[in-house]
C-alpha cells in the first residue's frame, strides 16, 4: 500500500492525520517517520509523536503501509516532503470492483475510484498492453489486485496496473 498525498486534517490527540483521499495515517512505533521538508538535521528516525508535531495542514506526505485485517494498514514508512507537487497517488489491493465497462468504480483502501471521466488513454498496464481502451480494462480488474490511481494535478485520474 502507498500513498501520496497532502494532509488534510491532524489529530494530534488520536494520533493520526488524514489525506484528501480520505486515507488515516497513523504513524506507530515501527513506523519510519522522516521529516524531508525540515530545514534542521534532526528529521530522521522521529517518533510519532514528534513527527506528528511538525505535520501542519497541506504538507505533502509519502506512505508506505502492509493492509491488515478490517480495513487498517499498518504504515511502516511515513515522510513528509518539500514539494509543490499537487498530484495525488493510491497504490494498493483492490477491495472492490463494480458497474460496467464504461463506467466503473474501483475502491482501494475506501477510496472510491470512479472512471467516468477517466478518459481511454489514460489506462496504462492492465494484461493487454501498455495502453488499452477503458472498455477492455474492467474485466482484467480483480479484487485483491495491486492496483494504482494517480490524479495529476486537478488533471484527470490515471489508473496504472501495479501502481
Amino acid at each position: 500500500m502507498r500513498t501520496e498525498d497532502r494532509v488534510a486534517d491532524i489529530d494530534r490527540v488520536a494520533g493520526h492525520f488524514t489525506t484528501r483521499l480520505g486515507l488515516v495515517i497513523a504513524p506507530a512505533g515501527t513506523s519510519r517517520l522522516e521529516d524531508d521538508a525540515s530545514e534542521d538535521d534532526f528529521g530522521d528516525r522521529l517518533t510519532p509523536s514528534e513527527f506528528l508535531d511538525r505535520v501542519e495542514f497541506d504538507d505533502f506526505i509519502e506512505a508506505r503501509g502492509i493492509p491488515e485485517a478490517e480495513g487498517r494498514v499498518r504504515w511502516t514508512r511515513v515522510e513528509r516532503d518539500e514539494s509543490d507537487d499537487l498530484d495525488c497517488r493510491l497504490r494498493g489491493p483492490v477491495d472492490s470492483i463494480s458497474g460496467d465497462a464504461n463506467d466503473f468504480e474501483i475502491v482501494i483502501q475506501g477510496v472510491t475510484i470512479r472512471t467516468s471521466d477517466v478518459e481511454d488513454d489514460d489506462f496504462e498496464g492492465l494484461a493487454a498492453g501498455p495502453e488499452i481502451p477503458k472498455a477492455r480494462t474492467r474485466p482484467h480488474v480483480r479484487r485483491a489486485e495491486v492496483l494504482g490511481a494517480e490524479q495529476p494535478g486537478h488533471g484527470p485520474i490515471e489508473i496504472l496496473e501495479d501502481g
